[in-house]
């Protein structure tokens, strides 16, 4: 069953650990440490989670204010 289907048949929330957030963002837990993650949505335990959507608008948000990189220069 797709987490659509589960949510909408229990209105179960699914949400990402820091594991599973960066998984889903194509990085590393370090990496996705270092970028300053959003305040977590939930805390079971010691663990934090964020649903798929906070991570794709704190994504593009971060992808659209980040200094673009120089192009690099070659000596010849």
């Amino acid at each position: 069953m797709s987490n659509q289907g589960f949510k909408q048949e229990y209105g179960t929330e699914h949400y990402l650990s820091t594991t599973g957030a960066a998984e889903y963002l194509g990085m590393t837990r370090q990496a996705f440490k270092k970028r300053n993650p959003p305040k977590p949505q939930v805390v079971v335990g010691d663990a934090p989670g964020w649903t798929r959507e906070l991570l794709d608008a704190w994504d593009a948000d971060f992808r659209a204010n980040s200094p673009k990189p120089k192009p690099r220069v070659f000596k010849k």
